[in-house]
This record gives C-alpha cells, structure tokens and sequence, in this order.
C-alpha cells in the first residue's frame, strides 16, 4: 500500500464477515477480510493536529502552573521573612540620593575614640555618637544598655534605635546608596553604618562613619584590628569599593537590609 496517504484515508465498513475497504486518497480501493461487525471511520490530518495540539496545550498549562506555585510561594517567603525582619531589625526608611552635595567632607568636632572587646559595636559606635553629642558616655556602659540582643551578644539594629531613642535622639534607619550615606554626613553629624567585618563573611559590625572623600570613606572603627591609620578624627580609610562590598549586608534571611545606616539627631 505504499504511496496511499492513510492520513486522509476513508474507511468503510460494512455488516460484513469477511469484507474491509479502505480507499486512500490516491482512489484505490484496499480490501481485507475481517470477521467483524463494522463502522464507518473518518481519520483525517486535522484530528492528528487537533491531539498534537492538545498535549501541546497540556504541557504548557503544566509549565504554567509550575511558574505560578514558584511566584507565589517566593512572595509568600520574601512577605513572611520582611514581616520577621521589620518585628526584629525595625522599620526601614529608603532614602536615596541622586548625587553627593560635596566631594568631600569630613566631622572635625574633637572626639575619642575607644577599642572594643566582644561583639560590642553596638555600644561604642553609640558611645561614640553620644560623645558628638556632648553627651559622657562609654562603649562598655552603653553596650551592657542596649537592648534587643541575640543569645552571642550582638545586637540587632532595632536594639540601636531604641537606645538612642530613649536616650533623647531622633533616629531614622535608612537604607540608602552611597551618595545618601554621604549627604548624611555631611550635615556634621556622624552615622553608623552597619556593614561585613569581611567581604567573604556575614559578620556584621557597627562603625560610625565620620567623612569621605573622591576616593575613601572615613571610619571611628572601635575593632583594632580593622584600624589603618591613626587621623585625628577617624582611625579606618576604607576604600569606596572596598566599602560598598562590605556595606551590602543582604542575605536570603534578611533581603531589604543591605546599605543601611542610623542619623542620629538631637
């Protein structure tokens, strides 16, 4: 039967023991024997392309659905971890700047600078804040007031607003870029960033950031082993790209809370 195109095929079949006809599109008549009773069947290309079609369909209904659980139980897991993070880090404030208001800037109000011990950078870059303030404090002191502590000791961000706060500072968390951070500084007032000991590592660590420049960004670091000069205002020069590799502090468990800093205000 070669050159018959079965797929545009009629066949007929009759109330018959013995008799199978199949004509093809070529106008020749195949016969067979069967000992059957026989229908009428009509296969065309069209119903080959209609059930083509349909698994097209399904697989892609499939895909689709696969698509939606994955969007919506990403939302559900960035919602729930947000919710977790703002009950225990503190509300965000997004504040971004287009562009520095000056090249360089830098906090010389005469102040000390203390070395901490532990995981206490919490308290001495608040100290250190304080004492811009004119206010007598010591890292150590503020350290063993703050709340909002883990069972290691270090303190979430929350626990530096509301040490602050209750101690009579306005204070605003932000997240921000570079030239925001800088803004803030600049108007004469210290902020503390919260940025990786380590760029390899999600050892977080409070510095009060003090001044910059077209090149650096100038610290009060309270850790000594961190310290790389010995300025009268600032003791750490942290390149801008060094610092903007440490100061992105996201991870999966806390994704909005990357390029943060505190301003403080009286």
């Amino acid at each position: 039967m070669s050159g018959t195109d079965w797929t545009k095929a009629k066949v007929s079949r009759k109330h018959s023991s013995t008799n199978f006809q199949a004509i093809g599109a070529d106008g020749l008549i195949w016969q067979t024997g069967l000992s059957t009773k026989l229908k009428t069947i009509k296969f065309s290309s069209s119903n080959a392309e209609h059930i083509i079609d349909s698994k097209g369909r399904g697989k892609m209904h499939f895909f689709k659905l696969i698509l939606l659980i994955t969007a919506i139980s990403f939302l559900s897991y960035f919602l729930t971890t947000t919710i977790v993070d703002v009950a225990l880090m503190g509300r965000l404030n997004f504040c971004f700047s287009a562009k520095a208001k000056t090249k360089e800037f830098l906090i010389t109000k005469a102040n000390r600078i203390d070395f901490q011990d532990g995981f206490k950078c919490s308290g001495f870059s608040s100290a250190f804040v304080m004492r811009h303030w004119n206010i007598s404090a010591d890292g150590n002191s503020a350290y063993g007031k703050m709340p909002n502590k883990m069972r290691g000791g270090y303190v979430y961000p929350k626990g530096i607003f509301n040490f602050l706060s209750k101690n009579g500072f306005k204070v605003k968390y932000c997240r921000g870029n570079l030239n925001s951070l800088k803004n803030a500084v600049a108007t004469g007032n210290p902020v503390i960033a919260m940025i990786k000991i380590r760029p390899d590592k999600h050892w977080l660590h409070y510095v009060p950031v003090v001044g910059y420049d077209g090149q650096n960004i100038f610290v009060a670091e309270s850790l000594a082993e961190l310290s790389n000069c010995n300025e009268p205002h600032y003791n750490r020069r942290i390149p801008a790209k060094e610092f903007k590799k440490l100061w992105n502090t996201a991870m999966p468990k806390m994704p909005l809370y990357a390029n943060t800093f505190f301003t403080v205000e009286r």
